[in-house]
Parts: structure tokens; sequence; C-alpha cells
């Protein structure tokens, strides 16, 4: 049984791939960082800037998202690392990520900022939202659909 963290800090975020390992988003406004529980204890990774949501596939398959755009990714040695691209958001915080595999990446956020990276830069999608954030997304396994939901009502669909 994991011990309960109670901390002061406030959690955004939380994926796993079973019991374990879970990984979870500490956010205090100015920054972050992922813990991930191994089946003993919470272990701390780097300190980022703000997170918001996590999307994790596989030990060293993983996604991150938060303030002014910023991506983190799970690397093949296990550890946690700001992408080398990132969406250009024109500052807006992205607040929504899945993973589909390592070159199929969805990320929303800020005004009407819908993004998909394809393994070397992100994409803008044009959506006809207004000026309506995306708080949270679902992208179908094969990438055919998906939905995101947002700010004033907001509800999208990808086909």
């Amino acid at each position: 049984k994991a011990a309960d963290r109670n901390t002061a800090h406030k959690y955004t975020a939380i994926s796993m791939l079973g019991p374990t390992p879970v990984y979870a988003v500490q956010n205090n406004g100015s920054g972050s960082r992922v813990y991930t529980y191994a089946g003993v204890d919470w272990s701390p990774g780097p300190a980022t800037g703000a997170l918001f949501d996590i999307h994790v596939r596989s030990s060293t398959q993983g996604v991150a998202v938060g303030a002014r755009g910023s991506t983190w990714g799970l690397g093949a040695d296990g550890k946690w690392a700001a992408m080398a691209s990132r969406p250009a958001t024109g500052g807006e915080d992205l607040k929504a990520v899945q993973m589909l595999a390592p070159d199929l990446i969805w990320a929303g956020g800020g005004r009407t900022g819908l993004y998909r990276f394809n393994g070397s830069s992100w994409v803008a999608s044009s959506v006809q939202a207004g000026n309506r954030g995306i708080n949270d997304l679902w992208i179908a396994a094969d990438g055919s659909e998906g939905w995101a939901v947002g700010d004033k009502g907001l509800f999208l669909r990808y086909r």
C-alpha cells in the first residue's frame, strides 16, 4: 500500500501502467515535478516549469505538458527531460495530452489550441472554437477520431 504523500503540494494529474509504475504531477504554480511510484515509495523527478497533465504509455514512453506550451518526455533511460520541440502556443498553457506513440502525441490548451506531434515537430490543428480553451482530450488508440472539451461549453470532435 502506497503511503499518502500528505504534503502541502497540489497534484494535478496521474497516469499509470497498472499497479506500478504510477506517475503523478506535483504542481505548485510556478514549478512542478513528476513523481514516480514503483511499489515502495514516491520518487521525485527533475524540477520543471508548471505542468498540468501527463500520459504514460510505458516506463520509457510518456509526455507531460504545461505552462506556455512546455513539453517534457519520458525517455528510454526512464528519466524525464524537456522535449527538443514544443508547440507554438503564443504563450498559452497546454492543459491536456495523450500519447498514442512516440511520433503521435496530441496536446490541447490555451485558446483553441490543439496540437499534434509527428516525431520531430508540433503541428497546430485548425479548430473552430472561438476564444475557448481546451481542458481535456481523448484520442482513439488508432488516432482515427477523438474529442476535446473545454471552457464555455466547448466540445470538439476530431475525425
